[in-house]
């Protein structure tokens, strides 16, 4: 049991650092997509309290870059990994979190951000209370 806790303080401590920084710092779409699939195979394998602590700040970090580069990018990168780690964040993390990121996001001045926003709130409504949807999520989409 030793052991394994040393293999998972090293891929959370270290190898998981190195995928962020790899998934960040990129501009080529094939590095950024297997990087986004490592970072959630990482993901899957963390304690909640680990996923809130190592994961969410990097998530939120991409949804609010606003370089004029990589912003865009990055807002929809953030935008697809929420939609893919919504099940392994659960139900406090995306009423609490992801919910409020996805509404900021989805007034994006970027048309694909929004339409990701949209594609992306199929997967969170699994995960959060009926309630925040009715109130929080769909009155982003009324007129």
């Amino acid at each position: 049991m030793v052991h394994g806790d040393i293999v998972y303080k090293v891929i959370r401590d270290h190898i998981l650092r190195i995928v962020v920084e790899i998934l960040t710092d990129s501009n080529e779409e094939e590095l950024t997509d297997l990087n986004s699939k490592n970072f959630i195979l990482i993901a899957k394998y963390l304690s909640d309290e680990d996923r809130g602590t190592y994961i969410l700040p990097v998530l939120i970090g991409l949804a609010h870059d606003i370089d004029e580069e990589a912003g865009v990018d990055h807002r929809c990168l953030a935008t697809k990994l929420f939609s893919q780690l919504a099940c392994f964040l659960g139900k406090d993390y995306c009423e609490q979190y992801i919910a409020s990121e996805l509404i900021l996001l989805a007034d994006d001045k970027s048309f694909l951000v929004r339409k990701l926003v949209a594609l992306s709130l199929i997967n969170v409504s699994y995960q959060i209370n009926r309630t925040v949807y009715t109130y929080k999520i769909i009155p982003v989409y009324k007129l």
